[in-house]
């Protein structure tokens, strides 16, 4: 069994079931019309969608401290003088997105709409690379419509959890391919050439993850350049390695790598909870598995593993194919599909690798207030690029094939559309049914914003007492609080201490869930302690601290 893709358009009969929309979705009119639809749904989506919370609020908050001249840093107050605040580095992110943050939120001055204008410039620019990408690799027009609106309409899930970098890294991918391409096929790409230098890198810089792909489009010209004797190839793959090489050493000085604090050993059976790519490349995993729950009564949890149990051999299948296809042809590449098809299996094979040796390394159990289960390979947007790389490979597979197409394969080719439209129905669906501006439909959504404004009433009602507040137990609303002007103290474990001082009246609002409380026993049993308040599992607790003469070292 070996994989091949010619390089050649489509020569599908005329009298197949694809004539209809081949005929309607080749139109210049209906281009711009599927541009324009998916630009739209997707900024709808993901303002639907949108909250400046978890990963995100700590890179925007060190953003807003690198605006007002106090670095890449996190305001925080600790136990030993709560009314001493002090700017600490960030550490577990990059930090790329903050930067951007800044450069937008130094004119708009606005915590939420500075991230969603940084979503909405991605947007815009993804489909339009995209479009370019895939006419670079001779895709016809209808089928290039059909990927840009499925993209469009597709609910991800890196877009319901308002992640801040893995639709970037998914942008970032896509322009390199295409200057890459631009790089073998033309004969002076001084331009190209000099931005791939610079963007080739940044994905590094956004995610830590994608460190090792930084070197696969050098690697490549270097390569082709060496093998084909090509100077042009030789002398941009050696500019772009040089930049790779500085960019990552200079992140890497200027800080490591974070991993998740776990115990380290050697767990094979994380290995077993590989993400089922080869699905989610296609549908909402989510969406899909609820539907079949209601219909079969088959639960959720085991609908999911039973497709984590199907993809896991083929999936690898699949990987050393592309690895050996690419091998046969000693990662040589004719054309543009075949520069594409390199890079996009080293990038996968690169993605895969991290994560399998992180998850091998650590742990799936973690948690300082509570028990959690979670490792790198089962996070299935990790595999954003990698998932995009499966759907072109699969659409040039099924529509652009010189040979005669077997029942088999229009098989395939019905399948392929039917869950494009899914997706495409389902997105538009779900704007038409649930889209309100105050996201009414979410409960966790609902949740977050009565929080936010109980701690700002909080806040409110104590500066009028000339008492400072501390949230403290809730990373997210411990930055609320600074940006709402109290007080984030973000090491949990220091609650647990017998004394904490300050030298100003201080209120502390520890937001814990129902299953931190047993964490927090120490903290809950000191004299004084109120409930503030409970909104959906988290509990508001409350704990005066006077002014301290003496204060701890």
């Amino acid at each position: 069994m070996s994989l091949t893709i010619p390089d050649n358009g489509s020569r599908n009969n005329t009298n197949t079931p694809l004539t209809f929309l081949k005929k309607v979705f080749s139109r210049n009119d209906v281009s711009v019309i599927c541009l324009l639809l998916a630009i739209v749904i997707k900024i709808l989506l993901f303002f639907y969608f949108q909250q400046t919370d978890n990963d995100k609020l700590n890179q925007v908050m060190a953003g807003k401290n690198l605006l007002e001249g106090h670095g890449l840093t996190i305001k925080q107050v600790h136990i030993s003088n709560l009314s001493k605040e002090s700017y600490e580095r960030l550490v577990g992110w990059p930090p790329a997105y903050s930067v951007l943050f800044a450069i937008i939120y130094s004119w708009c001055k606005d915590v939420d709409a500075s991230s969603t204008i940084i979503d909405i410039i991605c947007i815009i620019s993804f489909f339009i690379l995209l479009q370019k990408l895939l006419r670079q690799l001779k895709f016809p027009v209808y089928l290039i419509n059909v990927l840009v609106l499925f993209y469009g309409c597709a609910i991800t899930s890196y877009m319901e959890k308002s992640s801040p970098t893995d639709f970037l890294t998914l942008l970032f991918f896509v322009y390199n391919c295409y200057l890459t391409i631009k790089l073998f096929t033309q004969r002076k790409p001084v331009l190209q050439g000099i931005l791939l230098g610079f963007f080739n890198v940044l994905p590094a810089w956004f995610r830590y993850m994608c460190i090792p792909v930084t070197f696969v489009i050098p690697c490549v010209l270097l390569w082709n350049g060496w093998l084909k004797k090509d100077r042009k190839l030789l002398l941009y793959g050696t500019y772009i390695m040089a930049m790779a090489l500085l960019g990552v050493i200079a992140l890497l000085s200027f800080q490591e790598p974070y991993v998740l604090a776990t115990e380290k050993g050697l767990f094979w059976s994380n290995l077993l909870l590989l993400d089922p790519v080869l699905f989610s490349s296609f549908m909402n995993l989510k969406f899909i598995l609820v539907q079949l729950s209601s219909l079969t009564g088959l639960s959720y949890t085991t609908g999911a593993t039973i497709l984590q149990w199907i993809n896991l051999v083929p999936f690898l299948i699949l990987l050393a194919l592309l690895f050996f296809s690419s091998l046969k042809r000693k990662w040589l590449a004719a054309n543009s599909w075949q520069v594409f098809m390199i890079i996009g299996t080293l990038t996968g094979i690169c993605i895969f690798s991290v994560l399998a040796l992180l998850s091998l390394r650590y742990s799936a159990h973690y948690g300082l207030t509570e028990n959690l289960f979670w490792t790198y390979i089962n996070e299935d947007r990790y595999f954003i690029i990698l998932q995009f790389f499966i759907v072109i490979l699969t659409a040039k597979w099924l529509f652009m094939n010189a040979t005669a197409v077997s029942n088999f394969k229009k098989w395939f080719q019905g399948l392929f559309l039917f869950l494009f439209t899914i997706e495409i129905l389902h997105g538009s669906y779900f704007l038409a049914k649930n889209f309100t501006f105050d996201k009414r439909n979410f409960t966790y959504i609902v949740t977050q914003n009565h929080m936010i404004q109980c701690i700002d009433n909080i806040i409110k009602e104590n500066k009028k007492k000339n008492t400072d507040v501390v949230v403290a137990g809730n990373i997210s609303m411990a930055n609320r609080s600074v940006l709402l002007g109290g007080k984030g103290l973000f090491v949990p474990a220091e609650l647990n201490e017998n004394e904490i001082y300050a030298d100003k009246p201080t209120r502390i609002i520890a937001v814990m869930k129902s299953s931190e409380l047993p964490f927090y026993k120490p903290f809950l049993k000191k004299e004084g302690i109120l409930l503030e308040a409970q909104i959906g599992a988290f509990y508001f607790y409350s704990y005066y601290v006077k002014p301290t003469t003496t204060l701890k070292d």
